[in-house]
């Protein structure tokens, strides 16, 4: 293209009017900083008020289209006062005026490329109709245009840089809205707000920084919403949210990335300030790989009641300085949260709040996650595995949990874990497929001494690894809440269906240990002693009818003791023959041991043999422990002391 004049000249005007591009700056073609046109002298001025009227007048016939490019010299002024439908397209110029379409339909698509506004006052659309609008490069001082009707891009981007609010609310672009690489800067306001607006090209603040807030309320796009590289700063604001960038209610039908560049060359996405994606609904992902969220003692993502039709990804670099809330949202993919940094900074704020969430797929706590203020995932539902492999749960400093699952379904199984852990895990009414954990989960990765808790009433699943069932027995003994019938018989449970009788039958006898172990009242601590006592008759006898064979070893010691007793005494002379009994019949300390010890044995030994003095004593003695011996055995079999 053959460079235009660069002296004042009537032929600009001409060279406009006839659709020809002008180009003004030092080389054209070459992109220039449109910051220091105050400086240009008068050769590149050119009035707003021309352009408004060369936009808004009426195309002529094809004659005047038929101008196929820029020229020069008197030729390029033939056809004077003709119009053209081709665009108007301005580059490296002084705009001097205000450029003011409020309710124009624009007969001309709209290229101003690299051009400085002199006028303090914004670049006005609002109401207006137009084809496209490109402002790449351009420096003004705000831009309005609410009610806008494009039908094609609308571009605010590639250096455009606004010092004051651009409002595009409620606006209708058939193309995009393109905001790549803009600078807009409204501080301690609205820099961009964009609630409202419907573009059906996507919206993209690709590599953007904005000093303000970026509001799209309500927005709804066909394409993405990509802050790829964004910088989005509103810290400077003297609301209490600080909301960097406020997306409430947002319809997108591709997807949302608030997310590092993935070539590295364009930086992470940043917000310094709360991003509100509240009940918004996302057709694709929303990817946060590798970004920044930063709203210290704050939210700093507020994704309660989202929609998203793909995966979640808070992973690889995403680091969030506030409270990150997906409390009540769907995600029809994956959660994927690992190598995510999630910190808080008040007690009454959760490092990862994602109650009540529906994920159809997994969700990833693992691979170096690192959660420093408790995560919660309270009456979540996951249909697929719930993986903290590697991650670090930690409480704040105020807190206690440093994860509660209360309430949670998860449809496979949880693989629990972490490398470190500090605080309590609440596990109650939860219900997991399958549960895995090894007691270094539980030890902060082999640090005893400051061993986490557990909450485990109302703890179901369907299998259990990872321990020996006496170290899950230590598990069990960390709970909170003391002791519950409930996780015990869980255990017991899954021990019996996959056939470890043994381990089924430890679980139970502990259970009744724990159950006995600790007095309930005043009445009760009178009672403990006794009790006690009578609790080690029942574990070491017949564990508690568990093992009822255990009763065969106190009899078989009383039967072996008296055998040798009641022959000394029957040496001693204290075992007596009845006069009934003839002197050829024998005495046995054996069959007599027998006779005393066994309710209802009939041997005869008592009525042919007596006994007197301390042999006496000894035989009352045998006959009541053989009774209660028996009422035990009899107990044991029928289940009476299995009470769980």
């Amino acid at each position: 293209m053959p460079d235009e004049p660069r002296r004042p000249s009537p032929i600009h005007k001409e060279l406009l009017a006839r659709g020809a591009r002008v180009d003004l700056r030092p080389r054209p073609g070459e992109h220039v900083d449109a910051g220091d046109g105050e400086n240009w002298g008068d050769e590149r001025a050119v009035d707003a008020a021309f352009l408004a009227e060369l936009l808004t007048r009426p195309t002529s016939g094809a004659g005047a289209a038929s101008g196929a490019g820029p020229t020069t010299g008197a030729g390029a002024a033939t056809g004077a006062g003709a119009t053209s439908h081709r665009a108007v397209w301005l580059a490296g110029a002084r705009i001097t005026g205000v450029l003011d379409l409020e309710a124009a339909h624009l007969t001309r698509p709209l290229h101003l490329e690299d051009c400085w506004f002199e006028a303090p006052e914004p670049v006005v659309l609002n109401d207006a109709r137009a084809f496209t609008v490109q402002l790449p490069g351009c420096h003004l001082h705000g831009f309005l245009a609410n009610c806008l009707q494009a039908q094609g891009d609308v571009c605010l981007g590639r250096g455009f840089t606004s010092d004051g609010e651009v409002q595009v609310c409620g606006a209708h672009i058939q193309g995009a809205l393109d905001c790549d690489g803009g600078v807009f800067r409204n501080v301690g306001g609205t820099a961009v707000d964009a609630s409202g607006v419907v573009a059906d090209g996507g919206l993209w603040f690709e590599g953007a920084r904005v000093t303000g807030l970026v509001d799209l309320i309500t927005a709804r796009t066909g394409g993405q919403l990509n802050c790829t590289s964004g910088v989005f700063d509103n810290s400077s604001s003297t609301d209490e949210h600080q909301i960097a960038l406020r997306a409430y209610g947002i319809v997108v039908a591709d997807s949302v990335f608030l997310r590092a560049d993935p070539g590295g060359k364009g930086g992470r996405f940043e917000a310094h300030g709360e991003v509100v994606l509240r009940n918004a609904q996302i057709g694709g992902d929303l990817d946060c790989t590798g970004g920044g969220f930063r709203h210290a003692g704050g939210r700093a993502v507020d994704a309660y009641g989202m929609v998203c039709t793909g995966t979640v990804l808070c992973r690889d670099g995403f680091a969030a300085d506030g409270e990150v809330m997906l409390h009540g949202a769907r995600i029809g993919g994956n959660l994927q949260c690992n190598g995510g940094t999630f910190r808080t900074g008040r007690a009454d704020r959760l490092a990862l709040d994602a109650q009540r969430v529906a994920v159809d797929g997994n969700v990833n706590l693992r691979d170096k996650f690192d959660a420093r203020g408790g995560v919660s995932l309270l009456n979540a539902r996951v249909g697929g595995d719930l993986s903290c492999k590697g991650g670090r749960f930690l409480r704040s400093p105020q807190g206690k949990y440093a994860l509660r699952l209360l309430g949670a379904d998860v449809t496979r199984r949880v693989r629990f874990l972490p490398t470190d852990l500090d605080g309590t895990v609440d596990l109650r009414m939860a219900k997991v497929g399958g549960w895995q954990d090894t007691p270094r989960s539980w030890d902060r990765a082999g640090r005893p001494g400051r061993a986490a808790h557990v909450r485990l009433n109302g703890f179901t699943y369907t299998s259990i690894q990872g321990m020996t069932t006496e170290r899950r027995l230590a598990w069990l003994a960390r709970d909170d809440d003391g002791f519950a019938p409930q996780p015990y018989r869980q255990l017991a449970d899954v021990h019996q269906r996959e056939g470890d009788e043994r381990g089924a039958r430890q679980v139970r006898v502990a259970a009744q240990l724990r159950r006995r172990e600790r007095p309930h009242g005043l009445l009760d601590r009178v009672q403990w002693p006794f009790r006690m006592a009578w609790t080690g008759v029942l574990w070491a006898t017949m564990g508690f009818g568990y093992w009822p064979w255990r009763i065969l070893l106190p009899i078989g010691g009383l039967y072996s003791f008296g055998c040798w007793w009641f022959a000394r005494a029957e040496a001693r002379g204290q075992i007596l023959r009845s006069r009934t009994v003839g002197g050829d019949l024998d005495f046995h300390s054996a069959r007599y041991t027998a006779d005393l010890l066994i309710p209802g044995a009939g041997l005869g030994e008592r009525s042919r043999f007596y006994a007197v003095g301390d042999a006496a004593t000894c035989a009352s003695v045998y006959t009541l422990a053989g009774w209660a011996l028996a009422a035990m055995l009899i107990a044991g079999l029928t289940g009476v002391f299995k009470r769980l």
